[in-house]
């Protein structure tokens, strides 16, 4: 069974609820997870198995199966690798291996936020925000100019923050959500990030998203741009214009 994902987020690797959904005449068992249900949007049969369509971009497959084992092993297929080429604007979510908690410190967050200025400073890349949670992290990448290539940035970004979770390990996949263009404006994307920076007050860690110690921005060379400015805005996209111009000469 292959489907594409549901919403602005894929369905966790191990599925935690099965629920039969009924398309024309046939019923199609999909998977879902308690924070993200797997929205059904269409579905086709095929020789090899079925088809179904979500709201999204990257695709999970679903392996054929009898079973009504809730724990369906997944496997999240990518888009065109054009597709994170460039001037792409994606939100990337990293769950760590069986969602452990207890790594999530002032020092850890020191350490890998200086990978991560590595890492976008190696691959031409801005990160208006990031919020690590504790058992997940969702960081959201733009590019700077045609050379940035998000792919091999989250390879070498995810490689390095294995090496500062040992003997933790990141799940396998890192999800995706390409945005697309009407997303990409500048008021829907300041959506987006806000609803990243609120993910610590809907899990209840915190009243105010800017009491959340774990968050922020990353850019090489601003080291001031933190979302919790009044100005951040602004002297965000004049820094991400300031470095487009740079990357043409």
């Amino acid at each position: 069974m292959k489907a594409a994902h549901s919403g602005s987020r894929a369905c966790s690797r191990t599925a935690k609820a099965v629920r039969m959904v009924a398309t024309g005449p046939h019923r199609y068992r999909v998977a879902a997870t308690d924070e993200d249900p797997f929205l059904l949007v269409a579905a086709r049969r095929k020789p090899c198995g079925f088809t179904l369509r979500g709201r999204g971009n990257s695709k999970l497959i679903f392996p054929m199966s009898d079973s009504t084992n809730p724990k369906l092993h997944q496997k999240l297929v990518r888009l065109n690798r054009n597709i994170y080429l460039g001037r792409a604007y994606v939100h990337w979510t990293m769950t760590v291996q069986d969602r452990a908690t207890d790594w999530l410190s002032e020092t850890h967050h020191f350490r890998l936020r200086e990978c991560l200025l590595h890492v976008l400073a190696r691959y031409r890349l801005a990160c208006p925000v990031y919020c690590l949670m504790p058992n997940h992290a969702h960081f959201a990448f733009i590019g700077i100019d045609g050379l940035s290539d998000q792919l091999d940035a989250i390879a070498w970004l995810r490689r390095e923050w294995n090496h500062l979770l040992a003997p933790r390990r990141l799940q396998r996949q890192a999800y995706d959500h390409v945005l697309r263009e009407k997303d990409r404006e500048r008021d829907a994307f300041a959506d987006l990030v806000g609803y990243i920076l609120r993910n610590p007050v809907r899990k209840e860690l915190v009243e105010e998203w800017s009491q959340w110690r774990y968050t922020g921005a990353c850019f090489p060379g601003y080291p001031k741009l933190d979302p919790r400015s009044r100005f951040f805005w602004s002297n965000f996209w004049k820094a991400y214009e300031e470095q487009s111009e740079r990357m043409k000469h």
